[in-house]
């Protein structure tokens, strides 16, 4: 990943589409196909190419991580963040940050089928190609997942949108249903995640391995609600990966210690070469606390996007191990602090909106918490769910869980999601989303917010504005309205002009 700013922008020079969307120009290749794809290198500098695009500020880099991070019953902003439209539903269908999530997404999707092709026709060895392949298969099963959790139906391309013929085929495709996709996505990661390595690659860690492609099989068959399935993709992770749980929470979130034993798949951020913000919307503002008695540490200097609220902070108990890893509210002096903050996200050592802090995706607690899940969901309250979740509990120093019925176990499950995996990656709003909690856990928190009180006033403004814009149909994104424009054969969801 060290070498990833110079081949994102060789990506940016070839394999990716025109400035415009990959519906509205054939694109124009500015280096040759047909003599790049030759070498291991050529392959490597591609595969990069496409994890650039969903680094991207277009997409995790900043605005579907905003998209899930404060739409959320969990954080938001200290304050109303004006124009940008992710952070209370403000968005329609001729938005300019959602058509760039789509072709940014799409831009992804192109170069993964353009390296699946190209590679298919080289001279590589077999085994070489099949672990390229591998890979683009890999990204594009990923990038197709979360574009059909934010849209829908999509088009589901899976050939190069390249030469006349594969412009107009692309072009002009419709909308394949989301559950046609997510099937299409496990039958193409069961016949190639075995040529996957099974340990990260010590040159580039961040790379995808067998257990990333089971991880996403993991997730999709939850929302496919197959959870015979997701039982036994789980517990093959579980019995057979060589993740684990580290001994203490705070060590996974450490600068030095970024991939560890416990996270199966992320994205590597850089400091000074391919950095991300992230690290600064978590960050105090200290304009927001100057009032809070000082002196203020000299890492209040973020952006304070991601603030935690109060009834949700208190759900933590008070010897929950990882609530120091969750919720700063007070100075070292013992000065309360109006905001609560996510400190496990913090690099107070790096420069404001400049941090190598990585996006975290999938790792072994998460499993373990799926896992209990899939298997409540599946016969009940089992050993095997309760030893699951009881692993995750131990380490945080809470008891383990006993003699609950299914459905007060599938409530400690939901609870142990919120305090385990609180403010990274999608987690939150997709699990919301996926049990369809999404609109009443919206409406409880701000009842639990008045009627416990205390809570900042931003808070509470925040969230009336987020009802206020929220309705079902926002459950999905509005397809562009200029790709329908570009393609009649798109149609718009629900709810959407």
């Amino acid at each position: 990943m060290k070498k990833i700013t110079c081949i994102a922008l060789l990506s940016s020079l070839f394999l990716l589409l025109s400035c415009e969307s990959f519906l509205d120009e054939e694109p124009r290749n500015l280096i040759d196909p047909d003599r790049f794809y030759r070498t291991e290198a050529d392959n490597v500098a591609a595969l990069t190419g496409i994890y650039f695009h969903l680094m991207h500020d277009n997409a995790f880099g900043y605005s579907i991580d905003d998209y899930f991070g404060l739409t959320n019953d969990l954080t938001t902003p200290s304050r109303a963040l004006g124009g940008r439209i992710f952070w209370a539903y403000r968005w329609d269908e001729g938005a300019p940050d959602v058509r760039a999530i789509w072709r940014r997404l799409y831009m992804a999707v192109n170069d993964a089928n353009v390296l699946i092709s190209k590679v298919s026709e080289s001279s590589l060895s077999q085994q070489t190609k099949n672990e390229f392949i591998a890979e683009a298969v890999y990204l594009r099963a990923f990038t197709y997942f979360y574009l059909s959790t934010l849209f829908g139906d999509v088009p589901y391309i899976t050939e190069p949108t390249a030469g006349a013929a594969g412009f107009e085929k692309n072009a002009n495709m419709g909308r394949t249903p989301v559950g046609q996709i997510r099937q299409n996505i496990i039958k193409d990661l069961i016949e190639h995640e075995k040529n996957l390595p099974t340990k990260p690659r010590k040159d580039f860690p961040q790379r995808a391995t067998q257990w990333a492609a089971k991880n996403l099989k993991l997730k999709i068959y939850l929302w496919m609600k197959d959870y015979q399935n997701a039982v036994a993709t789980a517990q093959d992770i579980v019995n057979n990966s060589g993740h684990r749980l580290l001994p203490k929470y705070e060590d996974i979130f450490r600068p030095d210690n970024e991939f560890n034993e416990e996270i199966i798949f992320q994205f590597d951020y850089i400091f000074n070469e391919f950095p991300t913000d992230r690290n600064s919307k978590f960050q105090p503002r200290a304009q927001d606390e100057n009032s809070a008695g000082g002196p203020l540490p000299s890492h209040f200097d973020g952006f304070n996007n991601y603030t935690v609220f109060r009834s949700f902070e208190r759900t933590f108990a008070t010897n929950d191990l990882r609530r120091k890893s969750n919720i700063y509210n007070k100075l070292e002096n013992g000065t309360p602090l109006f905001y609560n903050y996510i400190v496990k996200q913090w690099r107070p050592n790096d420069a404001r909106g400049n941090s190598g802090l990585n996006y975290w995706f999938f790792r072994f607690a998460d499993v373990l918490l799926d896992l209990a899940e899939a298997e409540n969901e599946l016969k009940g309250p089992t050993e095997l769910a309760y030893r699951s979740i009881n692993q995750v509990r131990k380490r945080a120093g809470l008891e383990g869980l006993q003699s609950l019925t299914q459905q007060q176990l599938r409530d400690a499950i939901k609870m142990e999601r919120s305090w385990e995996l609180l403010g990274e990656g999608t987690h939150r709003k997709m699990d919301l989303l996926r049990w369809n909690d999404l609109e009443k856990a919206l409406k409880d928190r701000l009842d639990l917010e008045v009627k416990q009180g205390g809570s900042h006033k931003n808070h509470l403004s925040n969230l009336k504005t987020t009802l206020q814009f929220y309705a079902p149909h926002k459950n999905l994104l509005p397809v562009p309205a200029d790709e329908i424009v570009l393609n009649s054969a798109l149609t718009q969801n629900q709810g959407y002009k």
